[in-house]
């Protein structure tokens, strides 16, 4: 198991710069302290420990695991008196870590099915091995720019909250709607919940986990749509040889492209597509 950021080096210094210079150093390492666990699989039972986790022809997997609990949520401290005047400051949330899993196979060859008298084999070459890692980087760097464009950002801007000026009002009631506008008005409008005061279910709409219209949803699902469900990291699976009884298959190209466009091209596609 290996612990680090997934974002590449220039995105997490970028993304540690603006997180420190707004929502302090706790936020920084909160988001930074990303997991990542590789499953690099051995021949020659590898590949059914992938199957097993129903990816059907896809020779790889990335499996993220989000916390809901941890959503970044718009929260103020209890409004302070003073005089016939109230205010309070926005609270910085503990950003959640995004996790990530990633199986694909090693070089060699792998049991697929019993065939026959025989079984069913795919010989992955080295080559090909690395090329189904290097689409797998490819979902995590997708799930990392999307968390980045959606938790990390709505976090920044409670954490500049944070550090700015307190809000006032002439009542607790006063307080919440101030602070609460300006955090609409600081976030993009694809991150903008409704209301003119601050809900759960507002908040989820827009950045839940499983919400119809949650930036947060669309844009983790985007990975897949755009590189699995294309096809482009479903290598074509084809008969390299007969051994005896057995099968033994390779992998072609065939509809797959594998380096696929770049992560800020698949995610401006599925930010342009957000409601607002």
């Amino acid at each position: 198991m290996e612990t680090a950021a997934g974002l590449d080096l220039g995105s997490r210094i970028s993304l540690a710069a603006d997180l420190q210079s707004t929502a302090g150093n706790g936020a920084t390492s909160a988001f930074l302290a990303e997991i990542r666990s590789d499953h690099k699989l051995a021949a020659e039972k590898g590949l059914q420990e992938l199957m097993a986790l129903g990816v059907g022809a896809r020779r790889g997997l990335t499996r993220a695991t989000h916390d809901s609990a941890k959503m970044p949520k718009f929260v103020i401290e209890r409004p302070q008196q003073s005089g016939t005047m109230y205010s309070a400051k926005a609270k910085a949330p503990l950003l959640a870590s995004l996790d990530q899993e990633v199986w694909w196979p090693a070089k060699g060859k792998h049991l697929i099915r019993p065939l026959g008298k025989g079984s069913q084999y795919l010989d992955v070459t080295q080559d090909w091995s690395d090329r189904i890692l290097q689409g797998e980087n490819e979902h995590v760097a997708d799930n990392d720019r999307a968390y980045e464009m959606t938790w990390a950002k709505v976090a920044s801007v409670l954490g500049q909250m944070a550090d700015g000026k307190p809000y006032t009002g002439d009542s607790e009631e006063a307080v919440l709607r101030a602070a609460w506008a300006d955090f609409k008005k600081r976030l993009p409008p694809q991150l903008r919940p409704d209301g003119d005061k601050p809900t759960r279910e507002s908040q989820e709409t827009k950045w839940g986990i499983d919400g119809a219209t949650s930036a947060y949803a669309a844009l983790m699902k985007a990975t897949r749509r755009a590189r699995d469900d294309s096809s482009m990291h479903t290598p074509l699976q084809v008969l390299k040889e007969h051994r005896g009884n057995d099968q033994i298959d390779e992998l072609m190209d065939g509809q797959s492209k594998i380096p696929g466009p770049p992560s800020d091209e698949v995610m401006k596609e599925a930010w342009d597509k957000l409601p607002t």
